[in-house]
């Protein structure tokens, strides 16, 4: 398909086709709500009591907006998760629905973006909200759910690849100046938000070798508020690797693409022996990288603006990339072998398979185009359709240990008689400091787990 004559992204739910894509993406959409409602008690778990300490402090937009926990800041999502805490008595279940929707929402718009992209083909679609929708991400819902760290910047990197298709170069620059303030400030969105700058400079350079003074002008603008959303996020920025014993480099540097290998596993339900998770895993990262690198260049030899599908796969492969490769150098001192099957890891891992799948679905040889249907389709069914059986095991043991020591602490009034009861047996615990102030916090102005029973 040529860069000047897209398809229509609409589609037409009237079709067979397109009705059955439908259906099979409200019915996942649902059933994920549903799963992340019911099996999350309303108390906040471990790393939320961090991630709400601006709430605790009752500080303002900006504060909440900037507020850093661990490496990243919170960004626009904590504003959504602020916003909807004022409204919901600060219900923990509001988190975990809010970033199945935020995931929703990302695979929605991923819709258009394929058609974009040049999928024609109705039923073709049915693997995009199995990416996004996959079962694997579970402990990103019910687990310390946090919008901003997945969620928010997978949705906000999806509108990025949908803002190269806005043709006037005006609102198209604005759009992505705004996207990424939101990237660069919210979660590992900073990924992506650290393409924009260098797609904006290439932008601003192959105007003006083409003397189109005017729109070099403002591409130059643009890239250069880019870089000042760069210099604000840094201002006031601390070092949290949020790991003890990190260091760098590492001794072994060969463990950085272990680890994001098996990433990769991870996504794909491979957990089993290490030498097939490893092979599987460098498998689809070095797929993922040749289209980094194809579409990369295509850019390079063309601009941006010009070649928006390949900017597309790029942002996509690129920003993923990225994310695994930053996750190993800051996590693998936690283990290579272990440490990569993290649930929460996967969400961030959805646009990437999305690139392998655009990539697919540009074959011109029919057979070949199929056969990478069958192979991503396949994958993301076998890997998160449903929950597998370890995967429901820790389901289970976030659920009753959140239960438990609720029901322990609001009996006993002490954080130490709650933790008696959990840690034995189910090696649980609901945060490792002292949460004495906050818990009082909660009560004073009833909310969170203290907040009235509703029928």
């Amino acid at each position: 398909m040529s860069a000047h004559s897209p398809p229509s992204p609409g589609i037409s739910w009237s079709k067979p086709g397109h009705a059955a894509l439908a259906a099979v993406t409200a019915v996942l959409a649902v059933h994920r709500l549903y799963f992340a409602f019911t099996n999350t008690p309303n108390i906040l778990f471990w790393d939320q009591w961090g991630i709400y300490e601006p709430l605790f402090q009752e500080g303002g937009w900006w504060q909440v907006f900037s507020h850093q926990h661990g490496p990243h800041r919170q960004g626009v999502g904590f504003l959504f998760t602020a916003g909807l805490a004022h409204l919901t008595h600060w219900d923990a279940r509001g988190d975990a629905v809010l970033t199945v929707g935020a995931t929703i929402a990302a695979a929605l718009l991923a819709f258009p973006l394929a058609r974009l992209c040049g999928v024609r083909a109705g039923l073709a679609l049915i693997t995009v909200p199995l990416i996004f929708l996959t079962m694997r991400q579970f402990e990103s819902w019910i687990g310390p759910s946090n919008p901003s760290h997945g969620a928010f910047p997978i949705l906000l990197t999806v509108l990025l690849a949908l803002s190269w298709f806005i043709r006037s170069q005006i609102p198209r620059l604005g759009v992505q100046v705004a996207l990424t303030l939101f990237l660069v400030f919210t979660g590992f969105g900073l990924f992506a938000g650290a393409l924009a700058p260098a797609l904006l400079g290439i932008e601003a350079w192959r105007h003006w070798r083409h003397r189109e003074l005017r729109s070099a002008a403002l591409a130059g603008i643009a890239c250069m508020m880019a870089i000042g959303i760069w210099a604000l996020f840094f201002n006031g920025y601390q070092h949290q690797p949020a790991v003890v014993g990190f260091q760098f480099p590492h001794e072994r540097p060969l463990e950085y693409v272990c680890f994001a290998a098996l990433m990769f596993s991870s996504y794909a339900g491979w957990h089993g022996q290490l030498a097939f998770d490893l092979a599987g895993g460098f498998a689809l990262m070095s797929l993922l990288a040749a289209v980094a690198i194809i579409h990369g260049l295509r850019v390079l030899r063309s601009s941006p603006s010009e070649q928006p599908e390949s900017t597309v796969l790029f942002v996509l492969a690129a920003a993923t990339l990225l994310f695994c490769l930053n996750t190993a150098v800051g996590r693998v001192v936690l283990g290579w072998r272990e440490a990569p099957y993290a649930p929460r890891y996967v969400t961030l891992l959805a646009p990437g398979i999305l690139a392998l799948y655009l990539q697919a679905e540009r074959f011109s040889i029919g057979c070949w185009r199929n056969g990478c249907r069958v192979a991503l389709f396949t994958l993301v069914v076998w890997s998160g359709l449903t929950l597998s059986p370890g995967d429901r095991l820790a389901s289970d043991w976030y659920r009753r240990g959140r239960e438990d020591w609720k029901a322990a602490y609001l009996a006993s009034g002490s954080q130490i008689e709650a933790n008696k009861v959990t840690s034995p047996d189910q090696g649980f615990t609901i945060y490792p400091g002292d949460l004495t102030a906050k818990l009082e916090f909660l009560r004073q102005r009833r909310l969170n787990l203290f907040a009235p029973a509703k029928p």
